[in-house]
């Protein structure tokens, strides 16, 4: 029974997301699930010399694969033993595993395929959910194991962002299995987070209450936001769409009044303990990323243009004054030369969160965007194993990861959904 509901909900969405003639007029917005069946799927070079801007082909699709899968390189980083990615951090275990739902909602014929380490990682990866302490020193977070930290519970931690990460993910795994087990995941993990208020409204990151910062916020907006719109699914009258679209609403008004964005329409990464003002420290491209997708699911639940304009005009932002004289989007550790596995996630959560806004307002900003950075990806940032680097526009890292692939993926999935 709970099947058959999971089902009739995701059709509904369908119904509304995508481009699809429907018996109902549909909301112009589109998520990526079930949105088409890729031919080839996503492949990369596995050998090809770097290149100037000027020479790269727009069209992912264009490329001929006469390397690896991308796919598989990710996978080959899975440790199905643990039910998590070798060579990054649990958090960022959580966005390998959204890329890959992302990945199936674009080309169906990959969810069987996938059906195994979803299940897998919902039992195996929580043993493997150990207590850390994080410590944030102007935006940059270093992880250590700790003994004096809350004691992990499944999917939940110390930290109310990690928290944030599985809960989208599980939301995402959930709208291309149709599996009710992955929604309640995401539903246990929002009731944690939704008791991590801070006296500056919002939540705190952590809960040693140390910091207040935008992206478990924006990930606590964009949780409440999308359970909204799945909430049939649970079948639990308590917790029906106005439970989580309340919370929503709340956390957005908040969050807009919060002054986390500044003056040249950032987002900056948090709060000021003492006085609950913007705290003016790096703005990082995740940041810029988690709010896009947030208000997208808003405007799904409640139609207000307001969400679609607040939103690209933030993205717009970020591809003005986040990118390179090339206009491929850099992070500021890319700067340096090295981005760690936290820095190197970051580029890949804007990415991905650019498609659903781009099927609510049709912004040829975005479109040309997505399709340049996957080019120079493609073209500047994939080894000849098939793995792909930290730095979009090249050269390639030393030792491609976990972490920098899926970033890139991200990248790449997000290619083939918006062409």
């Amino acid at each position: 029974m709970m099947i058959v509901k999971a089902l009739t909900v995701l059709q509904g969405l369908q119904c509304s997301w995508g481009p699809t003639t429907c018996t109902e007029e549909p909301a112009p917005v589109i998520d990526l699930t079930i949105r088409r069946n890729a031919g080839e799927g996503l492949r990369f070079l596995s050998s090809r010399p770097h290149s100037t801007n000027d020479d790269l082909q727009i069209a992912v699709t264009n490329y001929s694969p006469p390397g690896m899968d991308a796919l598989k390189v990710l996978e080959g980083w899975y440790n199905s033993d643990k039910g998590v990615w070798d060579t990054t951090g649990w958090w960022n275990s959580a966005n390998c595993l959204q890329v890959i739902a992302d990945y199936c909602s674009v080309d169906r014929r990959l969810v069987d395929d996938h059906i195994g380490m979803f299940n897998n990682t919902l039992i195996q990866a929580p043993r493997v959910n150990l207590g850390e302490i994080k410590i944030r020193q102007q935006g940059r977070v270093q992880t250590v194991k700790a003994r004096d930290v809350p004691p992990p519970n499944g999917f939940l931690n110390g930290f109310y962002d990690d928290e944030g990460w599985w809960a989208l993910a599980w939301i995402r795994v959930f709208d291309v299995t149709y599996d009710p087990r992955y929604l309640q995941t995401s539903a246990f993990i929002y009731e944690d987070m939704k008791a991590g208020g801070s006296p500056c409204g919002g939540i705190w990151w952590d809960k040693s209450h140390s910091s207040q910062v935008a992206i478990a916020n924006e990930l606590f907006l964009s949780v409440a936001a999308s359970l909204a719109n799945r909430a049939d699914a649970l079948n639990d009258t308590s917790r029906n769409k106005a439970y989580y679209h309340d919370t929503a609403l709340k956390q957005w008004d908040w969050f807009l009044q919060s002054g986390l964005v500044n003056g040249d329409g950032l987002v900056n990464d948090g709060l000021d303990n003492d006085t609950c003002t913007n705290n003016h420290e790096t703005v990082f491209t995740y940041n810029q990323g988690v709010v896009l997708g947030a208000l997208v699911e808003l405007y799904r639940a409640a139609p207000n243009p307001s969400y679609i304009n607040f939103a690209l005009s933030i993205a717009h932002s970020a591809i003005d004054h986040l990118s390179d004289e090339n206009g491929i989007l850099t992070e500021p550790c890319d700067r340096t030369g090295y981005c760690d596995v936290t820095g190197a996630q970051f580029k890949g959560v804007f990415i991905r969160n650019l498609p659903p806004l781009y099927y609510a307002s049709a912004d040829a900003k975005i479109k040309e965007f997505v399709q340049r950075n996957a080019a120079s990806i493609l073209a500047n940032d994939t080894n000849d194993k098939g793995q792909m680097g930290a730095h979009w526009a090249g050269p390639i890292d030393d030792e491609p990861n976990a972490s920098t692939h899926s970033s890139a993926m991200d990248a790449l999935v997000a290619a083939v959904a918006i062409e």
